[in-house]
């Protein structure tokens, strides 16, 4: 798989956790044993060096809507993201939903 393609997985995939986490259905509950998980794997993604802007992006908003769902998961890693979280999110346009 090139490179392309292996960065578009990632941001759906990305995406789709994020989308989950705030679901009004039962994938919260799904997705809840798995958080810690989750918000390890995307720590390390987001700890990388030259790290796409979109993802960056897709991980911070992500990690947001996970610390919603379980902030103790979150909470435990902040001192490894929480700088480049910030960077990420300061790249989002002021009319985006996901910074309000």
């Amino acid at each position: 798989m090139d490179r392309i393609h292996l960065l578009t997985l990632c941001n759906n995939a990305c995406w789709c956790l994020g989308e989950m986490a705030v679901s009004p259905t039962n994938n919260k509950e799904v997705l809840k044993p798995y958080t810690s998980q989750i918000v390890e794997q995307l720590t390390v993604i987001l700890s990388g060096k030259k790290l796409n802007k979109s993802l960056a992006m897709n991980i911070a908003i992500t990690l947001g809507r996970l610390g919603l769902l379980s902030p103790e998961d979150v909470a435990q890693h902040l001192d490894k993201i929480f700088k480049q979280w910030c960077v990420s999110l300061r790249f989002l346009k002021s009319n985006n939903n996901e910074k309000h």
